[in-house]
């Protein structure tokens, strides 16, 4: 097998490189990345395909036999499996909030939740199958371990998505997706409450989002809205 070196990201946007580290051993590909620390700004999408073409990619590097051991007890081949169809969906969509139902990937959804489910283990510190290595990996390509916030963000995506088509934020009762109509009047409710200094889970950078799409805040122009 020919050794290359390790394939580099040069994405503007980012200052650091990420490099994608593959050991190619009897016909068995496993991965390794390392990302830049950047890990928590948002990604764009042609980083995530930037990212994805070098994970299909075959790529062999020499290591010696320590290391080698190592990548082999970072992860699992189906966890890897995984992992990369997580970077595929963030190329696709440009993010990687991953909806609960998802019947292109059902695994995908599944594993996503499952990740979730084991680092909510650990900050308990209760026995867990998310290492370290697992949870840096994750951390750098922007994963959401909040399932509360995700959940927020893929109803926003799906918002936005209604946007792109209709031209407006106003999601009509009879919309097919009801649960979204239902979504966009509890943001309404949770601005309300927030403007009257109430508890409120209308964060600021929710409402900077929701408003970034042209979110209308009282469609019916209630006065005491």
């Amino acid at each position: 097998c020919a050794t290359n070196h390790p394939l580099l990201v040069d994405d503007p946007f980012h200052q650091k490189m990420l490099k994608v580290a593959m050991v190619h051993e009897d016909c068995t590909t496993r991965i390794v990345q390392s990302m830049p620390q950047e890990a928590h700004s948002q990604k764009s999408p042609q980083f995530f395909r930037q990212v994805s073409n070098q994970a299909s990619s075959k790529v062999c590097t020499k290591f010696d036999t320590t290391t080698v051991k190592r990548i082999r007890n970072l992860q699992s081949a189906a966890w890897n499996d995984r992992l990369r169809d997580l970077i595929e969906f963030g190329r696709q969509f440009g993010h990687l909030y991953v909806p609960n139902v998802f019947p292109a990937n059902p695994r995908l959804s599944a594993w996503v939740k499952r990740q979730r489910y084991q680092y909510k283990l650990k900050q308990a510190g209760k026995h867990n199958t998310l290492t370290d290595q697992r949870e840096h990996v994750l951390n750098q390509i922007g994963f959401v371990w909040d399932s509360h916030a995700a959940l927020w963000e893929e109803r926003f995506h799906d918002l936005k998505a209604f946007q792109k088509v209709f031209g407006h934020c106003n999601v009509p009762n009879t919309f097919q997706d009801r649960s979204l109509n239902i979504w966009c009047k509890h943001q309404r409710r949770q601005y309300n409450r927030s403007s009257r200094g109430l508890s409120s889970s209308m964060t600021n950078d929710r409402f900077r989002a929701l408003n970034s799409i042209g979110f209308d805040w009282n469609p019916r122009n209630l006065k005491d809205y």
